[in-house]
């Protein structure tokens, strides 16, 4: 085995300890979760209209073909 693929060997095995088990979630922490991802999707929502906005566009504009 190479040296650096002795080493990507060994710094996969080290890093797996930082990745998440698969376990299931509990209600309260799923319903968290949600909430921030709920609420994220509606910044990101507000933000494209502003930047629609910005650029001088609307909902009814066109755009060019």
């Amino acid at each position: 085995m190479s040296v650096i693929a002795g080493a990507a060997v060994r710094a996969g095995r080290a890093g797996r300890g930082l990745l998440p088990t698969g376990q299931l979630l509990t209600p309260e922490v799923w319903a968290r979760r949600h909430r921030g991802i709920v609420w994220l999707l509606w910044l990101h929502v507000g933000g494209v209209a502003v930047f629609a906005l910005v650029r001088g566009r609307t909902v009814a504009t066109r755009s060019p073909r």
